[in-house]
């Protein structure tokens, strides 16, 4: 299924059941209202954020299938950041492709051995994106000839996901792990693609991270969700969300009135987690 829910009324604005054949993997919304998932069935498709009528609520509306558009997987989506008008995919099958969103038609594809791709995030303002993937590393891509222009320092644990800050000078990575070994987020320069601190503290594995404002925010699979200070690595704020099992994914909304955070849980459905000068409360859950 894919859902719309409108998190400053907090409202489940339309839900489209069988959106895809197998699981959502991922999704991504560009600023022109049009959005991609991309799922276990191997298919990228679009959709078209829409009122029917004045004055009703937004919707989802198909807007494209491409149904082979990966061998395995697609496991990662974003649009680039300065237009939406491209997108870019990654799947378990080692290849990375640039799509053009508007004609929804692949632009290029490149594969690299072994790199069975986790997460993508754009740069900001830019033409590169950062890509983690099961082979412990994140890699810098360039989108123009698509081809990988940087590396990592590769780390212990598969890197699980991924996030650029607004500024581009910084990036975080988080790794898998269990028992407290790994279960780490990773601070990095971009430009020297050395690490400069970790975040340790969650005891399982950290499957999402991204960042609100200047601070990062990470969810696990011990059902917490955390904010840091990415410049002293010190812990900010802890969230565990009772029942939750795995903290999916997070998503920061800092534009949003007070601020928010939405996470995607296994058992519990989205949570919306309002943020505090240095505490996370749950607000809401869909």
């Amino acid at each position: 299924n894919l859902a719309l829910y409108d998190c400053t009324k907090r409202l489940l604005l339309s839900r489209i059941s069988s959106a895809h054949e197998r699981e959502v993997t991922a999704v991504a919304a560009s600023p022109s209202q049009l959005c991609a998932s991309g799922s276990r069935d191997k298919s990228l498709r679009f959709w078209r954020v829409d009122a029917p009528s004045e004055g009703s609520n937004l919707k989802l509306e198909p807007a494209g299938d491409l149904p082979d558009a990966h061998e395995l997987v697609v496991s990662a989506v974003d649009f680039n950041s300065l237009d939406g008008s491209q997108l870019v995919t990654g799947s378990r099958d080692n290849t990375v492709k640039l799509w053009d969103a508007v004609a929804q038609q692949q632009i290029s594809s490149a594969v690299v051995s072994r790199n069975l791709v986790t997460h993508i995030r754009w740069v900001p303002n830019s033409h590169q994106f950062l890509q983690s993937g099961e082979d412990k590393e994140l890699k810098l891509w360039d989108s123009r000839p698509l081809k990988v222009v940087g590396t990592f320092s590769r780390k212990q644990y598969i890197q699980t996901c991924c996030d650029v800050r607004q500024d581009g000078d910084q990036c975080v990575s988080s790794s898998n792990g269990f028992g407290g070994n790994g279960c780490e987020a990773t601070v990095w320069d971009m430009r020297s693609k050395k690490p400069l601190l970790e975040l340790i503290g969650h005891s399982e594995s950290v499957l999402t991270v991204g960042y609100y404002d200047d601070t990062v925010v990470t969810g696990s699979a011990d059902a917490t969700v955390r904010q840091w200070d990415p410049t002293v690595g010190r812990e900010i704020a802890i969230l565990p969300v009772e029942g939750a099992g795995p903290i999916a994914c997070v998503r920061p909304m800092p534009q949003v009135a007070n601020g928010l955070i939405g996470a995607a849980t296994f058992n519990r459905g989205v949570c919306l987690c309002s943020v505090g000068s240095d505490s996370l409360s749950l607000s809401h859950r869909y």
